[in-house]
């Protein structure tokens, strides 16, 4: 992961990455309904990238308050195997390239804490995309430390192969401010 923000006057331009490489390296062993138990192997990857701009709406000395837009893209692929006599190797893969639109926002509780936040809505390949982030952060001098929890989702069609996907979890970040 990593995000890089640069920002002039009430305009700051923001931009996010995001890679996933999840697997099961040397495969699992799964009990099938009662059954044998059965090899299997399942391997997750892909992007999130986003690129936003964003405009100052509130600056005041315990609040501000942006207004964003911009784009996000998913790219994502699931592939599953299994020894299970007669099946086959699967792959299913999901992208999207969608408008997302938004608040972010920074509430400060004294010279050294604060509590950033973030939501936004999206569409466009997908039928809903939506973000939420919010925690806690330390700043001294220039350096910034944040403990954050990050939930991305998609809602896609339901004929398609992945129709929901979301993603979850803690952020610990350190931010450098010049």
């Amino acid at each position: 992961m990593g995000a890089l923000e640069a920002r002039r006057g009430p305009w700051t331009l923001i931009g996010d990455v995001v890679y996933l490489n999840v697997s099961a390296e040397d495969g699992a062993t799964l009990p099938i309904g009662g059954g044998p138990r059965v090899d299997a192997e399942l391997g997750t990857k892909g992007w999130i990238l986003d690129l936003s701009g964003a405009y100052r709406l509130v600056e005041r000395e315990r609040l501000q308050l942006d207004l964003l837009a911009g784009v996000r893209r998913l790219d994502l692929e699931i592939d599953f195997s299994s020894t299970i006599p007669g099946t086959r190797e699967r792959r299913a893969s999901q992208g999207a390239w969608d408008l997302i639109g938004g608040l972010r926002g920074r509430i400060t509780l004294d010279q050294r804490w604060s509590l950033p936040w973030r939501v936004d809505l999206g569409a466009g390949q997908s039928d809903l995309a939506w973000q939420a982030l919010g925690g806690i952060s330390y700043r001294r001098e220039a350096l910034a430390v944040s403990l954050l929890y990050r939930h991305l989702a998609w809602s896609f069609d339901d004929d398609e192969r992945l129709d929901h996907i979301r993603f979850s979890g803690p952020v610990l970040a350190a931010s450098w401010h010049f």
